[in-house]
């Protein structure tokens, strides 16, 4: 993970790292941990080391577990950032079609949140299910 994104989540939802070191993860997991907001933050493992470049396939397996994970979980509402894109990562257009197309026919709320300064904006999927 991005050194900026885990801060930031860090900062809001608790830091996972004692809960992470616990699992056994693999490129391509996500991995649900539960804070004590009662909220799940959903750890998608898209590379080996921070410094490694993800691969394509790699964030596919991710999104893919992501859905799997949601509908285990009866989880109807999913917020991501667009901060996960980044120089060393996939432009966010990819993403964002990886997402769409993966969670095309199913009943979960999408939310796109983009960092602008200090404020994160939230854009959802609209009526004809596209993502901005």
């Amino acid at each position: 993970m991005n050194k900026g994104i885990k801060n930031l989540i860090s900062k809001v939802y608790g830091d996972a790292s004692t809960q992470l070191a616990l699992q056994e993860i693999n490129v391509g997991n996500t991995i649900p941990i539960n804070n004590n907001n009662n909220k799940t933050i959903f750890h998608l493992i898209t590379k080996r080391l921070h410094y490694h470049k993800p691969k394509y396939k790699d964030l596919k397996a991710s999104v893919h577990n992501l859905k799997l994970e949601a509908i285990r979980l009866n989880i109807l509402k999913i917020a991501i950032p667009t901060q996960i894109s980044g120089p060393h990562e996939f432009s966010w257009p990819i993403i964002k079609q990886l997402i769409y197309s993966e969670f095309e026919n199913i009943n979960i709320e999408i939310y796109i949140y983009h960092k602008n300064k200090k404020k994160i904006k939230h854009k959802i999927r609209n009526q004809k299910n596209t993502l901005k």
